[in-house]
């Protein structure tokens, strides 16, 4: 029910979701929408200067499973 009240945006997530073999816990399924979310916001152009900000802004990151700063568990 969660996965169809998305917006179309989402399908790339709710594919991955759906053809996993493994049962998410919703507190798992928060988590990978979530990191869907960061990584859709990110910028996706790969020239150097870009991963230069991306791994100079992962800093400012909290990760959603386990608490800690700069850095995202899978």
């Amino acid at each position: 029910m969660v996965l169809k009240g998305l917006p179309a945006s989402y399908k790339p997530c709710v594919v991955v979701i759906t053809q996993s073999e493994k049962q998410m816990t919703f507190g798992e399924f928060k988590v990978a929408l979530r990191n869907f979310e960061d990584t859709d916001r990110s910028p996706t152009d790969d020239n150097d200067e870009s991963v230069v900000m991306k791994v100079a802004n992962m800093k400012h990151i909290t990760c959603f499973a386990c608490g800690q700063h700069g850095h995202k568990c899978d």
